[in-house]
């Protein structure tokens, strides 16, 4: 593996996740401190990013910082910039678990809120953030207020409050299939579970995926989905929560062969809700279900990453293996140390 971070030249290159984390904490813009990961095996490069820490407009809050708003350069295919959409109050940046900021949704039956990407809410360009391989991570906080489930598609999740997702269940075996969907399960009351989804080009089947650990509400946690053309993985605070292999059914162009998702789908990208090809904010037609919680850091790969990766990108918010105590911690453990070292001497 190796990383390096999104620069323009003059900016300071971190090496190490320290020096990550140390450049957060000295105020030095998410731009610059944004790490950007390249899977030797699977080529993963970033296509969007959404930091939620500029909070100076709606535009810079929903900025797409991956591309830094140019031209794309190394992989990237131009800002995507997202909208708000939806009914009821805008979601509201608050203090985020990386960084300054995080968006906050306030999903209901009565407020569908959401942030449409790559385009205004009522726009219909082309999307671009389509991908076969995908890799999608992001800290998320669910409220203990539900969120509105809905279903994913037929054969797909039965409820599942959305967190990121290019697309929507609106028909079978076309390119309104869903490229990719990463949300919560909450099929059984009482019992939230990490979850994606994905429709395959054979026939638009479903390949649900659900995590085995139940959502603590009100907490942060990182989440994140693979799929590497052969297994769909599904992380939760850096920890393999489940793994699939998904398989055509027997039917189609391709009985039996490895799927490939829908990443030609003319669906729309978005956060908190899952939105059809012909989604608009102005009606509320073409969305399905809603997320109520804050959202930080959104990450979208074309490409596969590695555990390591996935464990690198949660250790940002200190969670997972690869966390970094912070300083209080540190102090706590030389603390506990030194203790346990000066009983140690007075036995001998």
């Amino acid at each position: 593996m190796t990383s390096h971070l999104l620069s323009t030249p003059g900016t300071v290159r971190a090496k190490s996740l320290f020096e990550r984390k140390l450049l957060r904490s000295r105020g030095i813009p998410s731009l610059i401190v944004l790490s950007l990961f390249t899977s030797a095996a699977h080529g993963a490069q970033i296509i969007a990013s959404y930091t939620f820490d500029n909070n100076a407009s709606t535009a810079t809050l929903l900025a797409d910082s991956a591309s830094a708003g140019t031209a794309p350069s190394t992989g990237e295919r131009g800002a995507q910039n997202g909208a708000f959409g939806g009914s009821g109050t805008a979601p509201v940046q608050v203090t985020g678990l990386v960084g300054t900021g995080a968006i906050s949704f306030a999903g209901s039956a009565a407020t569908n809120q959401y942030v449409k990407l790559e385009g205004a809410p009522t726009s219909n360009t082309a999307p671009v953030l389509g991908a076969s391989n995908f890799s999608i991570s992001t800290f998320f906080k669910r409220s203990s207020t539900a969120g509105v489930g809905a279903s994913t598609g037929t054969g797909g999740i039965t409820l599942l409050e959305p967190m990121v997702a290019k697309g929507n269940a609106q028909a079978e075996g076309s390119n309104v299939d869903a490229n990719y969907i990463l949300g919560i399960n909450v099929t059984t009351a009482g019992s939230p579970k990490l979850a994606a989804d994905f429709e395959d080009f054979n026939n638009g089947l479903n390949h649900p995926i659900t995590g085995t650990t139940t959502i603590t509400n009100d907490v942060w946690h990182h989440a994140a989905v693979t799929y590497d053309g052969t297994t769909l993985r599904l992380y939760l605070d850096g920890l393999l929560e489940n793994s699939i292999n998904p398989v055509n059914a027997n039917s189609g162009p391709n009985p039996n062969a490895a799927s490939i998702p829908r990443y030609d789908s003319v669906q729309y990208a978005a956060l908190g809700a899952m939105l059809q090809s012909t989604a608009n904010a102005a009606n509320q037609t073409g969305r399905n279900g809603a997320f109520n919680g804050a959202l930080d850091e959104v990450q979208i790969y074309d490409g596969t990453l590695t555990l390591s990766e996935i464990q690198d990108l949660a250790a940002l918010g200190s969670i997972g293996p690869n966390a970094v105590p912070e300083p209080a911690s540190l102090s706590i453990l030389t603390a506990a140390a030194g203790i346990l070292l000066a009983r140690r001497r007075r036995r001998f």
